[in-house]
């Protein structure tokens, strides 16, 4: 079973970028902790398509705690110079707001609609 589930902090701006193809994606790097080792920090590469992409761009910054769950894969690849390459990436399936983040933050940031709770008004 191929599943990872990572906590960190996003370590660069955020970029939505579209492929030849017209697909989103956005690649980001989140610095996790390592459990079990003092001041050991690992940063792991992290890829978002489609949707997933558009909502970690619109809604995450640099700095900011994000909660990650996806699957590890790789690439092979050679480079210029002959080398053969592999690079590990967590494609993110699933990705939410890590701790730390009050309502009322989001809020003032128009993160969170703020709806009126009347089952009249109701988004859905």
């Amino acid at each position: 079973m191929n599943n990872i589930s990572i906590t960190g902090n996003i370590t660069h701006d955020l970029e939505l970028k579209t492929t030849p193809d017209g697909i989103l994606v956005c690649t980001f790097t989140v610095a996790v902790k390592r459990p079990g080792a003092k001041d050991k920090t690992d940063f792991l590469n992290c890829v978002a398509w489609r949707q997933k992409a558009e909502f970690i761009t619109r809604y995450f910054a640099k700095g900011q705690k994000i909660e990650i769950i996806g699957i590890l894969t790789t690439r092979k690849w050679e480079d210029k110079n002959g080398n053969k390459r592999t690079a590990y990436e967590i494609m993110v399936n699933d990705a939410a707001f890590g701790e730390g983040k009050k309502k009322d933050d989001l809020l003032s940031k128009d993160v969170i609609p703020d709806f009126d709770c009347n089952e009249e008004n109701l988004p859905f």
